[in-house]
């Protein structure tokens, strides 16, 4: 089974590096997507430094065929951070804007995808992938049966 993973709010707790960066980002509204304005994301799209140091979130229990991102930057810095982590190793993407992953996983063939952002959720769904919203304060709006809270929540996936 080709499984992708979303990388940031998935794997990778982006939300723990904003508050370890900008200590006032713990009285952010955790309902809310969008950043508050004082944090600059294309100044932290410059800084590798940010990216690697980013916690571990969670972890997947099953063989992930890759990871796509959207991440404007190289796609070495998600690929280091996997490899420091601990993750095997695999295929990572990054796309320039989040509604490119739909026609890029429709490429590779995915058969089960897992993103944290509701935009993304309904794009690559709309187009048949077969996909999965992971449970964030910010998505918990959704109503769908296609939720997951954890990776370990693959396996069963992967026996149906």
């Amino acid at each position: 089974m080709n499984i992708y993973l979303d990388v940031d709010a998935v794997v990778c707790d982006f939300s723990g590096g904003l508050v370890k960066k900008f200590p006032d980002f713990k009285n952010h509204d955790p309902l809310e997507y969008d950043l508050p304005s004082y944090i600059n994301l294309d100044e932290l799209y410059k800084d590798p430094t940010f990216w690697l140091a980013l916690p571990v979130l969670d972890r997947p229990t099953v063989k992930i065929a890759g990871y796509m991102s959207h991440r404007p930057f190289a796609t070495y810095i998600t690929e280091f951070w996997l490899y420091i982590n601990k993750f095997p190793p695999t295929r990572v993407y990054h796309t320039k804007t989040s509604c490119q992953k739909a026609e890029l996983l429709l490429s590779c063939n995915c058969d089960l995808y897992v993103d944290d952002k509701p935009q993304t959720f309904y794009e690559c769904t709309s187009v048949g992938l077969n996909t999965y919203l992971y449970t964030q304060p910010w998505n918990v709006h959704i109503k769908t049966d296609k939720r997951i809270n954890n990776l370990k929540e693959l396996e069963n996936l992967c026996v149906k």
